[in-house]
């Protein structure tokens, strides 16, 4: 098998616990205190003519497909989370800041994202590439604002 910079369904075709949008270690409400900076969560839809440029407080939280668009656009990612249905492959990206969320659920991966920015202490929030795909994301990530 030779090295590349992801794996395979098959290579992570691994039980998949169910999980939902927020991690169990997160449950209980408890996330780390208020942060002053800017949370970016990127979806693989319409970016328009704007695109994220994170300051040194911000972070950026690829929501599955929105892993490639950042890549793409050299922005840098603070996290990665979704269920790799619509990317096709799990990145290989740190442990910690890889969230791997089952395919059955209810909310969409950029929903999953705004909850762990939250967690991590984010209040304000800027969606990228959260329209344009499928009608019923798009909807689902205008609920979000």
């Amino acid at each position: 098998m030779r090295e590349t910079d992801h794996q395979t369904e098959e290579e992570s075709s691994d039980a998949i616990p169910k999980v939902c949008a927020i991690p169990p270690e997160l449950e209980d409400g408890k996330g780390e205190p208020v942060r002053s900076g800017t949370c970016y969560v990127v979806g693989a839809g319409d970016f328009g003519d704007g695109c994220p440029v994170p300051g040194p407080d911000d972070c950026v939280i690829a929501g599955d497909g929105g892993y490639q668009a950042c890549l793409d656009r050299n922005i840098r990612l603070d996290l990665v989370v979704g269920d790799f249905d619509s990317l096709g492959y799990v990145p290989k990206f740190p442990e910690n800041d890889l969230v791997r969320l089952h395919p059955v659920k209810d909310d969409t991966d950029m929903h999953a994202g705004v909850v762990l920015g939250w967690h991590r202490g984010y209040r304000r929030f800027v969606l990228y590439g959260g329209t344009g795909g499928r009608l019923s994301h798009t909807v689902a990530n205008i609920q979000l604002l």
